[in-house]
């Protein structure tokens, strides 16, 4: 074991649950030199003693947020350096590969579920999309740049620091091309050989959602075994992966809406590339009004996957409630025999409050909901056991 010359901060007994269970956070609360904390710069990496003055792990700190340190490993002396972010995006890469095969279009790294707190990697073939959601890992920029290329090869990189987890770090807003070029064909995210244009410098986040893949596949079957030829409404479609996916696994008509003519355009070209254009059409406009205007029809499908009505303790009650009309109005439009596949990405929902309130929407709107499935996040978003923040996403799959 090498000895560490970082700058150490002492827990207080507030932190030994934490501690005990390597949970890779701490909180300001759980530090008790707090003015040692205040005078280290923001993402400076320290060495993290707990009450007793005993060595409990490394990493970045930021004074200014609520989470002041983030733990990047527990071996004293083990340097933080490019090296570092090599093996860990290289083990993480790994598994992914797993499943979605060699230079495919996955979420790479999953933050602290792949023991890189705050730092969020997509893969789209050969260009790789950064979001860093803490100050320290966009301070450590270079070298998980240099970490990339040892572990993957010289691929394009983006740097966006748009999100809203940098922006309660106090990272400026920014999105750049830092490494390599992008491919003059475009940028493309493919499922199952569907393939979607993705504006990875200007798109929402990092320009696609790969967390609901697996729940795609789910529905997908179900439209190849029970509704070939049938129809489905993509609710807050963004570039419409849910139903360009059922187009392809034997949808004759896909309904998409979105608030976004952008993301619309998106889903406009991908089935225009699958040949099926014309068996497509696209509503720009709010969801809820949507489904109004089109009360009269019915589908044998209808996927509600909608941005976090949830985002924090203090919207909970809100975000209640637009879950409950929004599934309400969802399940009346589902075609006797039909399926509602629901999901929720608020983190402050939990599951079984969320089953309850699509059950209730379901009886509500005359139906009897069965569950036919219950799920979370795809396999390339991992969930770091005992870590409960590294868990978010819940998806229904319902029939009638």
């Amino acid at each position: 074991m090498m000895d560490s010359k970082l700058p150490c901060l002492t827990l207080n007994r507030h932190a030994e649950r934490r501690l005990a269970a390597l949970h890779p956070w701490v909180f300001s609360n759980e530090i008790h030199e707090t003015e040692r904390l205040q005078r280290l710069e923001p993402g400076t990496v320290v060495d993290v003693l707990d009450c007793h003055g005993n060595y409990a792990g490394t990493g970045f700190v930021n004074p200014k947020s609520l989470i002041a340190v983030r733990i990047l490993h527990r071996e004293r002396g083990l340097p933080v350096d490019a090296r570092f972010f090599a093996v860990r995006i290289a083990s993480a890469v790994r598994h992914r590969e797993a499943f979605y095969g060699r230079d495919g279009c996955y979420r790479a790294v999953f933050g602290e579920s792949d023991g890189l707190p705050g730092l969020i990697l997509d893969r789209f073939g050969s260009v790789l999309v950064a979001e860093p959601h803490a100050f320290g890992m966009h301070r450590m920029r270079d070298l998980i740049l240099e970490g990339i290329r040892e572990a993957l090869g010289d691929l394009a990189v983006v740097w966006r620091t748009e999100n809203r987890g940098a922006k309660l770090e106090g990272i400026d807003p920014r999105s750049e091309l830092v490494a390599g070029e992008l491919p003059s064909g475009g940028v493309w995210a493919v499922e199952d050989g569907v393939k979607i244009p993705v504006d990875v410098m200007h798109g929402q986040k990092t320009g696609f959602f790969f967390d609901q893949r697996e729940n795609r596949t789910a529905l997908c079957r179900w439209v190849a075994g029970a509704a070939r030829g049938g129809s489905v409404l993509d609710l807050y479609c963004h570039l419409g992966a849910w139903g360009l996916r059922a187009l392809a696994a034997g949808a004759g008509k896909v309904t998409f809406v979105d608030q976004s003519r952008e993301a619309l355009d998106g889903a406009r070209e991908s089935a225009r590339i699958l040949g099926r254009e014309k068996d497509c059409e696209f509503f720009e406009g709010d969801a809820l009004q949507v489904m109004k205007d089109q009360s009269r029809r019915s589908f044998d499908a209808v996927v509600v996957d909608p941005p976090a009505f949830i985002t924090s303790k203090k919207t909970a009650a809100q975000g209640l409630k637009a879950y409950a009309v929004t599934n309400k109005a969802a399940a009346s439009l589902v075609a006797d025999g039909g399926v509602l596949s629901t999901s929720s990405c608020s983190f402050h929902l939990e599951e079984p409050r969320f089953e309850g309130i699509v059950a209730q929407a379901c009886w509500a709107s005359g139906r009897a909901p069965r569950v036919l499935r219950r799920a979370a996040a795809a396999f390339d978003h991992p969930e770091l056991a005992g870590v409960i923040e590294t868990g978010y996403l819940k998806n229904l799959l319902v029939g009638f």
